[in-house]
């Protein structure tokens, strides 16, 4: 687990001893299936524990058998806002520290087991913040934008949660600490207790009139044609969830055809693909909604009127 955040978590919210606690965030064991044991292993790293009610980290580490081998590198603990006083303690191993330990003490923390492996829990520091004030912001795509014809709204979902003593979004004051928002394109941050804490871009997604969804949905393709002096919006038809067409005038007009191709495969990279017409003047712009990137095609009277461009968004496939 890598950037993550564990906000106000609980497994028995009030009255809760330390034996009661259990990982309010995170418990973890080994596989003790007797036809299949198995050591429980990993990383948390880099992460955020606040407000969670109780131990936040608890670990199962049976005497004998299979052993408890995550580790903890980086992480910021802001002890507990409720129920019984722990203190400092943010974690909790039940063969080694069974009464919990503090970040200072988890950073110290080697266990060793008799006639099996040693953990040493720590490789870089864990920090103890009380009164952290942090938050996170993920944009993520409306159920309507899903299909090669999706229906409108073209509003995302904008995923919030922080930790602190109050927060907004925008100008939008939070009255919870998690939650969704439905919002337009456009740039939002979070601000905790008047301070900027995160930004984040809704690129909106695609649905029928003005955009074209290619790609299974990842890219979105609008284009504007010139009459005149003026830029006119023109409307998308999709045709396979790869490729599609604009029309400019007349809907029975295919007037800018539009692919993308992935070839990531092959190239490392997303593929464009158009030809229009070369007596008019257009724009197609294309948005990777995935990363951000954006290509801007621009056209002129009498320019050749098919495009290709294979590398037009390098997006090497990830190993394993």
């Amino acid at each position: 687990m890598l950037d993550s955040r564990f906000y106000g978590n609980a497994v028995v919210p009030d009255g809760q001893g330390l034996n009661e606690s259990r990982g309010a965030a995170i418990f973890s064991m080994p596989l003790l299936d007797a036809s299949r044991l198995r050591d429980v292993t990993g990383l948390v790293a880099g992460s955020a524990f606040s407000e969670n009610a109780g131990i936040p980290v608890w670990e199962a580490d049976p005497p004998s058998g299979p052993i408890n081998d995550v580790r903890y590198t980086g992480n910021r603990f802001n002890p507990f806002v409720s129920g019984p006083n722990f203190g400092d303690r943010v974690y909790v191993n039940t063969l080694a520290a069974p009464n919990g330990l503090d970040p200072a003490g988890l950073n110290g923390l080697i266990i060793f087991r008799p006639a099996r492996p040693a953990t040493d829990k720590t490789d870089v520091v864990n920090a103890l913040l009380p009164g952290m004030r942090e938050g996170a912001l993920l944009a993520v795509p409306s159920p309507n934008s899903v299909g090669a014809a999706p229906t409108a709204p073209t509003a995302s979902y904008l995923a919030y949660a922080w930790t602190g003593g109050q927060a907004q979004v925008n100008a939008f004051q939070l009255s919870q600490k998690a939650g969704l928002l439905e919002a337009s394109p456009g740039d939002f941050a979070l601000a905790v207790d008047g301070t900027p804490m995160v930004s984040a871009k809704v690129l909106g997604t695609c649905t029928s009139g003005p955009f074209l969804c290619l790609a299974g949905n990842r890219f979105r393709a609008e284009a504007a044609w010139k009459s005149g002096t003026v830029s006119v919006p023109a409307q998308a038809v999709s045709v396979t969830a790869d490729s599609g067409y604009f029309w400019f005038v007349d809907p029975a007009s295919a007037d800018l055809s539009v692919k993308v191709v992935d070839s990531r495969a092959q190239n490392g990279a997303f593929g464009v693909f158009f030809t229009g017409p070369t007596d008019v003047d257009f724009t197609l712009t294309i948005t990777d909604t995935v990363t951000g990137a954006v290509k801007t095609y621009t056209h002129a009277v009498g320019a050749a009127g098919a495009v290709n461009d294979p590398t037009a968004f390098p997006a090497p496939r990830r190993k394993g």
